[in-house]
Protein backbone atom coordinates (compact mmCIF):
# COMPACT_ATOMS: atom_id res chain seq x y z
CA UNK A 1 0.00 0.00 0.00
CA UNK A 2 1.04 3.30 -0.81
CA UNK A 3 2.20 5.99 1.66
CA UNK A 4 0.22 9.23 1.04
CA UNK A 5 2.32 12.18 0.22
CA UNK A 6 1.76 15.83 0.42
CA UNK A 7 2.82 17.27 -3.07
CA UNK A 8 3.05 20.82 -0.84
CA UNK A 9 5.96 19.39 0.68
CA UNK A 10 7.25 18.84 -2.84
CA UNK A 11 6.31 21.45 -4.57
CA UNK A 12 7.35 24.00 -1.59
CA UNK A 13 11.16 23.31 -2.32
CA UNK A 14 13.57 25.38 -3.01
CA UNK A 15 15.06 23.82 -5.92
CA UNK A 16 11.28 24.49 -7.31
CA UNK A 17 10.76 27.81 -5.87
CA UNK A 18 14.38 29.18 -7.44
CA UNK A 19 13.67 27.73 -10.72
CA UNK A 20 10.36 29.55 -10.79
CA UNK A 21 11.51 32.38 -10.11
CA UNK A 22 14.78 31.99 -12.64
CA UNK A 23 11.97 31.49 -15.40
CA UNK A 24 10.19 34.89 -14.54
CA UNK A 25 12.94 36.81 -14.23
CA UNK A 26 14.06 35.64 -17.09
CA UNK A 27 11.72 36.25 -19.01
CA UNK A 28 11.37 39.92 -17.88
CA UNK A 29 14.99 40.24 -18.69
CA UNK A 30 14.51 38.96 -21.94
CA UNK A 31 11.54 41.37 -22.53
CA UNK A 32 13.29 44.24 -22.16
CA UNK A 33 16.52 42.88 -23.78
CA UNK A 34 14.55 42.66 -26.84
CA UNK A 35 15.21 45.35 -29.12
CA UNK A 36 18.82 43.93 -28.77
CA UNK A 37 18.12 40.91 -30.79
CA UNK A 38 19.77 38.83 -27.57
CA UNK A 39 18.45 36.88 -24.81
CA UNK A 40 19.97 37.91 -21.23
CA UNK A 41 21.51 34.35 -21.64
CA UNK A 42 23.12 35.50 -24.88
CA UNK A 43 23.93 38.93 -23.43
CA UNK A 44 25.79 36.89 -20.14
CA UNK A 45 28.20 35.35 -22.92
CA UNK A 46 29.19 38.53 -24.53
CA UNK A 47 29.62 39.91 -21.04
CA UNK A 48 31.92 37.15 -20.08
CA UNK A 49 34.06 37.43 -23.68
CA UNK A 50 34.02 41.35 -22.95
CA UNK A 51 35.51 40.63 -19.51
CA UNK A 52 38.21 38.01 -20.65
CA UNK A 53 39.17 40.47 -23.56
CA UNK A 54 39.27 43.53 -21.17
CA UNK A 55 41.43 41.72 -19.17
CA UNK A 56 44.19 40.33 -21.82
CA UNK A 57 42.51 37.31 -23.15
CA UNK A 58 41.21 37.89 -26.74
CA UNK A 59 39.80 34.17 -26.95
CA UNK A 60 39.05 31.57 -24.39
CA UNK A 61 38.91 27.38 -24.70
CA UNK A 62 34.78 27.08 -24.97
CA UNK A 63 35.52 24.55 -21.72
CA UNK A 64 36.58 27.85 -19.67
CA UNK A 65 33.45 29.51 -20.63
CA UNK A 66 31.26 26.97 -20.35
CA UNK A 67 32.94 26.57 -16.76
CA UNK A 68 32.61 30.21 -15.62
CA UNK A 69 29.24 30.27 -17.20
CA UNK A 70 28.17 27.24 -14.89
CA UNK A 71 26.62 25.78 -18.33
CA UNK A 72 26.93 22.07 -19.59
CA UNK A 73 28.95 22.36 -22.77
CA UNK A 74 25.35 21.79 -24.66
CA UNK A 75 23.59 24.24 -23.28
CA UNK A 76 26.79 26.60 -24.13
CA UNK A 77 26.37 25.41 -27.59
CA UNK A 78 23.39 26.32 -28.06
CA UNK A 79 23.24 29.43 -26.65
CA UNK A 80 26.37 30.45 -29.00
CA UNK A 81 24.87 29.07 -32.36
CA UNK A 82 23.20 32.76 -32.93
CA UNK A 83 25.71 34.88 -31.99
CA UNK A 84 27.97 32.74 -34.24
CA UNK A 85 25.43 32.95 -36.68
CA UNK A 86 24.94 37.14 -36.48
CA UNK A 87 28.94 37.46 -36.36
CA UNK A 88 29.04 38.51 -32.90
CA UNK A 89 31.24 35.58 -31.98
CA UNK A 90 33.70 33.41 -33.88
CA UNK A 91 35.56 30.16 -33.19
CA UNK A 92 39.27 28.85 -34.18
CA UNK A 93 41.31 26.20 -33.11
CA UNK A 94 43.90 26.66 -30.51
CA UNK A 95 47.36 26.53 -32.00
CA UNK A 96 48.94 24.66 -29.58
CA UNK A 97 46.29 21.93 -29.41
CA UNK A 98 44.20 21.59 -32.42
CA UNK A 99 41.18 19.30 -30.29
CA UNK A 100 40.65 22.64 -28.38
CA UNK A 101 38.43 25.15 -29.60
CA UNK A 102 39.01 29.03 -28.90
CA UNK A 103 36.01 31.38 -29.01
CA UNK A 104 36.46 35.19 -29.53
CA UNK A 105 34.03 38.27 -29.34
CA UNK A 106 34.19 40.00 -32.57
CA UNK A 107 33.91 43.70 -33.16
CA UNK A 108 30.51 43.64 -34.19
CA UNK A 109 29.61 41.31 -31.04
CA UNK A 110 31.87 44.05 -28.56
CA UNK A 111 29.46 46.58 -30.18
CA UNK A 112 26.05 44.53 -29.06
CA UNK A 113 27.25 44.16 -25.88
CA UNK A 114 28.02 47.62 -25.15
CA UNK A 115 24.64 48.32 -27.05
CA UNK A 116 22.98 45.79 -24.83
CA UNK A 117 24.21 47.56 -21.44
CA UNK A 118 21.47 49.99 -21.01
CA UNK A 119 19.00 47.38 -21.71
CA UNK A 120 20.09 44.86 -19.34
CA UNK A 121 20.79 48.19 -16.26
CA UNK A 122 17.00 48.87 -17.42
CA UNK A 123 16.49 45.30 -16.21
CA UNK A 124 18.40 45.33 -13.54
CA UNK A 125 17.19 48.56 -12.01
CA UNK A 126 13.48 47.11 -12.94
CA UNK A 127 13.93 44.24 -10.55
CA UNK A 128 15.62 46.18 -7.91
CA UNK A 129 12.42 48.61 -8.15
CA UNK A 130 10.00 45.90 -7.80
CA UNK A 131 12.22 43.70 -5.19
CA UNK A 132 13.51 47.25 -3.36
CA UNK A 133 17.25 47.69 -3.22
CA UNK A 134 17.79 46.00 0.50
CA UNK A 135 15.48 42.73 -0.62
CA UNK A 136 17.67 42.59 -4.50
CA UNK A 137 21.14 42.89 -2.34
CA UNK A 138 20.23 40.08 -0.02
CA UNK A 139 18.89 37.91 -2.78
CA UNK A 140 21.93 38.70 -4.52
CA UNK A 141 24.37 37.85 -1.44
CA UNK A 142 22.12 34.70 -0.42
CA UNK A 143 22.38 33.64 -4.04
CA UNK A 144 26.52 33.99 -4.35
CA UNK A 145 26.59 32.06 -1.24
CA UNK A 146 24.37 29.29 -1.76
CA UNK A 147 26.55 29.14 -5.23
CA UNK A 148 29.88 29.14 -3.32
CA UNK A 149 28.60 26.31 -0.93
CA UNK A 150 26.62 23.72 -3.26
CA UNK A 151 29.89 24.03 -5.54
CA UNK A 152 32.53 23.07 -3.42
Amino acid sequence: MATRVDAREILGCNCLRIRRTARRITVMYDETMAPTGLTVGQFGILAQLYGFASFGRPSVPAGTLAERRDLDPTTLSRTMKPLQAQGLIRFRRDPDDGRVRLIELTDAGEKQFLRGVPYWRAAQQNLDKLLGRVTSASLSDILDQTLSKIAA
